[in-house]
């Protein structure tokens, strides 16, 4: 799990870095503010992927969550950036 610090109120958008092998699962999921996605780790790795853009509120911390539950996968960074 990836924590973003406090941020500001607005639009944010989530990226996420993970570096790509053949062994890396087709689904892995990945949740950002409370929206569940996949992501195809065999592909589009290492370089940024956005996740999503994110209506956050003055003061909130984002997590950014990476699970192995789909078979073998990582996240190397995670990146919020104020759209």
């Amino acid at each position: 799990t990836f924590r973003s610090p406090p941020l500001k109120a607005g639009q944010w958008e989530v990226y996420v870095w993970w570096s790509q092998f053949a062994n890396r699962s087709q689904t892995v999921p990945i949740t950002a503010c409370g929206e569940f996605r996949t992501f195809n780790q065999q592909i589009d790795g290492s370089k940024w992927v956005l996740h999503g853009t994110y209506a956050c509120n003055e003061g909130e911390q984002a997590a950014v969550t990476i699970s192995n539950s789909n078979g073998q996968a990582a996240a190397d960074a995670v990146r919020f950036v104020s759209a």
